[in-house]
């Protein structure tokens, strides 16, 4: 007959190989789930004042957007590493840096993304530049060219996503990328912003997507496609038809690959028959 503290010796057994059955259990799921890599930048404040028309609110788009994929941890992927980028923080050199971090700890079976808000546009050529904080209008290397960002992005491994959330960011110059892009207007159009919402309008509407509104079949994934569809079908209804979503996907790149994980069956927020007027748009514009 079991003495009581041979029995709950046992018993105290048992529940610790539970437990570590558990907790095997956990990290062999997290392991089998990918890395996000992902760099995340935005610019309300930059050394030249004149520059801080029409972005409050891209620094907040950045901030927002890191953390809706941290929440992703243990959802959609087993780890998220990031580098948050804003205001001082985001110089050119500051930017490089982090794109090397990208290049050096990306992997090829993880994902890899890269978003910036604040000002773009076209140079006296016509090709797209970034602003960071340190841009100088008159000195075109401190500005970050798009076929800069592009060679950088061409030799990070694994599956690559850059969000585009400044004006003309259309005319980046996606073809033949071999990443995916979300932009948020057309090469000829200007990227908006209001107080009412706290976000870029392409930001907020990217949010809620990856949040559960583009989960259109409820099976609680939110895939490329869907955010596209999403993106093109809200879009311009929130702008007054004057953003129109530009994005770029390779043959590389399924169309159901995964982006968030949200809660399976979501009922998306109700959309009115005939969508509100939008407020008044602030625009992404500067002294370029």
């Amino acid at each position: 007959m079991n003495q009581p503290g041979t029995f709950a010796m046992k018993r105290s057994i048992a529940f610790l190989a539970v437990v570590i059955t558990l907790a095997v259990a956990s990290m062999s799921h997290a392991q089998d789930r990918p890395t996000l890599h992902m760099v995340s930048v935005g610019i309300s404040k930059y050394q030249d004042r004149r520059f801080e028309s029409g972005v409050a609110f891209a620094a907040k788009d950045a901030q927002d957007v890191a953390a809706l994929f941290a929440g992703q941890r243990g959802k959609m992927f087993g780890r998220v590493e990031s580098k948050l980028l804003t205001d001082r923080d985001a110089t050119r050199a500051g930017l490089a840096k982090a794109l090397d971090w990208l290049e050096a700890n990306a992997t090829a079976d993880g994902y890899t993304l890269v978003f910036l808000a604040g000002h773009g546009g076209p140079n006296a050529l016509g090709a797209y530049e970034y602003l960071v904080h340190d841009s100088n209008a008159l000195v075109a290397s401190t500005r970050v060219h798009g076929a800069w960002l592009r060679s950088r992005l061409d030799k990070i491994p694994g599956k690559r996503i850059l969000i585009l959330d400044t004006c003309h960011s259309g005319g980046f110059g996606f073809q033949g990328a071999p990443f995916a892009a979300f932009a948020a207007c057309g090469a000829k159009q200007q990227s908006s912003e209001h107080p009412s919402i706290q976000n870029g309008y392409f930001t907020r509407c990217l949010l809620d997507g990856l949040r559960g509104a583009a989960d259109h079949d409820g099976d609680g994934r939110v895939t490329l496609a869907e955010a596209e569809r999403h993106l093109n079908d809200k879009l311009p209804g929130l702008t007054q038809n004057k953003q129109h979503l530009t994005h770029h996907r390779p043959s590389s790149f399924a169309a159901n690959l995964p982006l968030a994980q949200v809660s399976p069956n979501a009922t998306p927020p109700s959309q009115p028959s005939q969508p509100a007027p939008a407020p008044p748009l602030t625009f992404k514009t500067g002294p370029r």
